[in-house]
């Protein structure tokens, strides 16, 4: 299947979304359509160049692979997308902040002023898509040990990949902070010690689990 022309950019992530929780991403044709998909999208944010092209690109991706199925690879690439382009947008804003305060020309810092507004106006779109996909993954577990198991699977996924190990430190350090409010002394062990194991760096957890 090809996408050079005819289907939206909605029919043709539903189409490869579909084939995804269908078939599998080890489903050779399957997998063909994705990087298809994935190269088209990419050669059109390279020639466009701008931050809003990659983080719209980033929102592309993760919606994709949350319409894809509630499997945790599908929910840890969805995740990785939503951060990326959140960053992106964050970063981008951030910058022209810096340039629009260092400028004297007027002129110029009024149009460095309207970037930002537009960045920050993106930032709260990508931030609102990752917040979705963040409920909707939560709300797959029905019981707090569910939603514990849904969470550490797609830490663990997160784990397997460098570039996105951090990210998988970062979601069991919630859960951890999650086992301090529950009291949940036993979830904080485990959690601490799969983070330990992953070299990562634990965070300073407010509040203690009693003891009684």
């Amino acid at each position: 299947m090809s996408f050079e022309s005819g289907p939206t950019p909605e029919q043709e992530r539903a189409v490869i979304a579909e084939a995804l929780k269908t078939k599998g991403i080890e489903d050779p044709e399957t997998g063909e359509l994705l990087i298809a998909w994935t190269e088209k999208k990419e050669a059109e944010t390279f020639a466009d160049g701008s931050v809003t092209a990659q983080v719209q690109f980033e929102i592309e991706r993760g919606k994709l692979f949350i319409e894809a199925g509630p499997t945790p690879a599908f929910q840890a690439n969805a995740l990785s997308s939503f951060r990326r382009g959140l960053y992106e947008a964050e970063g981008a804003k951030y910058s022209a902040m810096d340039l629009a305060e260092k400028t004297s020309d007027p002129e110029e810092k009024e149009k460095l002023l309207a970037g930002v507004k537009q960045l920050a106006e993106l930032e709260d779109s990508v931030d609102a898509e990752y917040g979705s996909c963040i409920e909707q993954i939560d709300a797959l577990g029905e019981t707090e040990d569910e939603k514990y198991t849904v969470w550490e699977s797609i830490a663990e996924e997160l784990l397997l990949d460098d570039s996105n190990a951090w990210l998988g430190v970062f979601y069991l350090n919630g859960l951890r902070h999650r086992s301090v409010r529950l009291q949940r002394s036993d979830m904080l062990e485990k959690y601490t010690k799969m983070i330990e194991e992953a070299g990562g760096e634990l965070e300073e957890l407010r509040g203690e689990i009693d003891s009684k």
